[in-house]
């Protein structure tokens, strides 16, 4: 099942598009970036708006990608492949392992590269004291829970096509925004932070809302890091825990 993915992969024109759509949001921010942020008047803001603005766009560019690990199995399913795979004496969990490994080898892909990235473009808030290690660590969880939960979307589909265009936007506005929507909400009503921090637990296995999470929770201790001292640091790591 695994050399039958991959060389479906290769077979795929749209899916090799959607392995490089990391790549390409993550240069575009990066110069899209630069034109706000290529001032020296502010350097904590402008730190502060760059790493928030990027993160909005590597999340945006795995969401495209996303529309990569749904296809197959909803094709599969769609020409009856599965049917024809347990027939034959394929059980579900061969399929779903074999299948995961192939994927999970593509997320890698632009995964490596986007941390490659990271060091030429300078995103000095994801990179500095090592912290670039750690984000690779949490890249690989991210896609794992990613792929995994794709899977469990691809039951709603039986059309390959409609589970592509939808899968990617459920990701990025369902997944990203929604939840930072409702955890304000609440928060706002409440007036109180503790409750904002509770809530955004509730959405543990929301991929996209940890990915997030991770990603401003590391460039945010950076931050601390580079503009402010000991002291006020430790407020400010109080702050954000």
């Amino acid at each position: 099942m695994f050399v039958r993915r991959i060389k479906q992969f290769l077979r795929e024109k749209r899916m090799q598009l959607l392995l490089v759509s990391p790549f390409i949001t993550i240069i575009f921010s990066f110069l899209l970036v630069s034109g706000f942020t290529n001032t020296d008047d502010n350097p904590e803001r402008n730190a502060l708006l760059s790493a928030n603005l990027f993160t909005v766009f590597v999340l945006f560019g795995f969401s495209l990608c996303s529309g990569l690990f749904i296809i197959a199995p909803v094709t599969d399913k769609e020409c009856k492949m599965r049917q024809m795979l347990t027939f034959i004496g394929m059980k579900p969990l061969s399929y779903y392992t074999g299948s995961f490994l192939a994927d999970f080898v593509l997320f890698i892909i632009p995964s490596i590269g986007f941390m490659a990235l990271l060091f030429p473009l300078g995103i000095k808030l994801f990179i500095m004291d090592g912290t670039w290690a750690l984000l690779f660590v949490v890249m690989v969880t991210f896609g794992m829970s990613l792929i995994s939960v794709t899977y469990l979307f691809s039951f709603l589909y039986s059309n390959p096509n409609t589970a592509f265009r939808q899968i990617g936007l459920i990701y990025y506005f369902g997944g990203t925004f929604l939840p930072l929507i409702v955890s304000t909400l609440i928060a706002g009503v409440t007036q109180s932070l503790d409750t904002y921090k509770t809530i955004r637990y509730i959405f543990f296995i929301d991929p996209f809302w940890n990915f997030k999470d991770a990603l401003e929770y590391n460039f945010l201790t950076n931050l601390g890091k580079e503009f402010y001292d000991p002291e006020v640091r430790k407020k400010f790591m109080e702050a954000i825990d």
